[in-house]
């Protein structure tokens, strides 16, 4: 696997692993957490691993999750599908029992004080409509209706939505404590990254290749996770410290497979 130089992170920090091992978990530093006042995260679906892991850190800060797909209908339809596979044989019964589980577990977690569900998407702050819009709003927006003026750990994984966001998060990055951001169609958008990593004043400490993405024949890959933190927690990297994947904290998004590991080109 091979990434160009501008991926290459410099520093590191106390950095943990936050959410269930595979996919839905994300290397963060710890201080970042800690610090953290809020947890605004954008992109659910049926994994919120992170989130719950947290509210176990830091139970202090509300936690504000965004995402319109997950409705009553998101969980009405996987429960039909299961229930479809389950009659043809394609699931096992546990499989099944442990997906319909699934929902009484996000109804519990989401009827927590502080934890809050909205059913709504981001979109870029500059659309004329999306005052009207009832399922949208933006970062600024949103910071301004929930009243958050204190610092926030951001995370996004909005399968290739985050690009729109981009020039917003550079607006409000002053009060970020960290950032973690998955970034898909990499080998399209690769100056889009680089562009986004030029503005940003948060420290790029850490780096994960999500291996359900596609490769290029080339060895560039098509979605990839990274981590930024305030400087302050930072520091840099030692000549040894630039194995990626890290085997005490990474794992595979796909267990199938590998993590393959990662070099800079110089």
């Amino acid at each position: 696997m091979k990434l160009p130089l501008f991926l290459k992170p410099i520093y590191s920090s106390d950095l943990i692993r936050v959410g269930k091992l595979n996919d839905g978990g994300y290397i963060v530093s710890k201080n970042s957490i800690l610090d953290a006042n809020y947890l605004v995260s954008f992109g659910l679906n049926d994994d919120w691993s992170f989130e719950k892991n947290f509210s176990e850190l830091n139970n202090q800060a509300p936690i504000l999750v965004f995402d319109a797909q997950v409705t009553t209908f998101f969980w009405l339809k996987r429960f039909l599908k299961d229930t479809i596979y389950l009659v043809k044989k394609e699931i096992k019964i546990r499989d099944y029992l442990i997906n319909l589980l699934t929902f009484f577990k996000y109804k519990k977690f989401f009827s927590k004080k502080d934890i809050t569900h909205f059913k709504k998407n981001i979109t870029p702050n500059n659309l004329k409509n999306i005052s009207k819009l009832k399922s949208s709003t933006s970062i600024i927006k949103l910071l301004t209706n929930q009243n958050i003026e204190k610092e926030f750990l951001l995370k996004i994984d909005i399968e290739g939505n985050e690009y729109a966001i981009l020039e917003d998060i550079i607006k409000v990055q002053s009060k970020l404590t960290g950032l973690v951001l998955e970034f898909h169609n990499c080998f399209i958008m690769r100056e889009h990254i680089q562009n986004f990593l030029n503005k940003i004043n948060l420290d790029l400490v850490h780096i994960h290749v999500n291996n359900y993405g596609e490769v290029t024949k080339d060895d560039f890959p098509n979605v990839i996770e990274m981590t930024f933190s305030k400087r302050i927690y930072n520091y840099l990297r030692k000549k040894d410290e630039f194995k990626f994947p890290n085997n005490l904290l990474d794992s595979p998004n796909n267990p199938k497979f590998e993590d393959k590991e990662i070099t800079f080109e110089q």
